[in-house]
């Protein structure tokens, strides 16, 4: 009975402490990179499965700028309504060589 009612106690305590405050301060993003870490361009990645896992494409490095590759993507965007298939965001990766390997 005595470990039943300290375990809840250890339950609430922690409650209490991880809702104050300081604990639900928004905390900045891990990365603030809008291409690897967040953003159209990584979520049509993501989508399209170009890779087998989702670390693959942002350990990758970028052959153009960052304000031609947005440009290379917008232009993707425009001509599938923003509606890439697979395979054409495939080719922006691969076959346009956007990236290269780490």
């Amino acid at each position: 009975m005595f470990r039943n009612i300290t375990i809840i106690l250890a339950f609430i305590v922690t409650n209490a402490l991880c809702s104050t405050p300081e604990h639900t301060e928004k905390l900045p993003p891990p990365c603030d990179n809008d291409i690897y870490c967040y953003g159209p361009l990584l979520h049509a990645v993501q989508m399209a499965s170009v890779f087998p896992d989702s670390k693959t494409f942002v350990d990758m490095k970028l052959r153009h700028s960052p304000d031609t590759t947005w440009r290379m993507f917008n232009e993707l965007m425009n001509r599938t309504e923003n509606r890439p298939t697979s395979s054409s965001t495939r080719a922006l990766i691969h076959w346009r060589k956007s990236f290269c390997s780490g």
